[in-house]
């Protein structure tokens, strides 16, 4: 049996004057065991102009790492509850800022 390495993200709300307290709690108290990585990533979410995907529990949305890199991302729920641990990802490689409908 072969297992992939899978990504845990973690989203944090946070005031802005709470961003330096958490930042500084992360590299006190993390031992990391490997280098930390830095990326600046921006999301577009995408919705028809009456926000049907979101009264699904869809998300669409593009993810750029700023060198080019455009990752298209649909999110769906996977069962009765909208629980992270309930929903399915898709992630694909795009060649544009615009979603590609046929991966969609």
């Amino acid at each position: 049996m072969t297992t992939e390495p899978q990504d845990l993200r973690i989203k944090f709300e946070l005031a802005p004057d709470e961003v330096a307290r958490f930042q500084k709690h992360l590299a006190e108290g993390v031992v990391h065991k490997r280098p930390l990585h830095k990326d600046t990533l921006t999301t577009t979410y995408f919705d028809t102009d009456d926000l049907s995907l979101y009264e699904a529990g869809v998300s669409l949305r593009l993810r750029n790492n700023g060198s080019g890199h455009h990752v298209q991302l649909v999110e769906f729920p996977n069962g009765a509850t909208h629980y992270a641990s309930d929903r399915v990802e898709w992630e694909e490689t795009v060649a544009s800022e615009r979603p590609n409908f046929a991966l969609a």
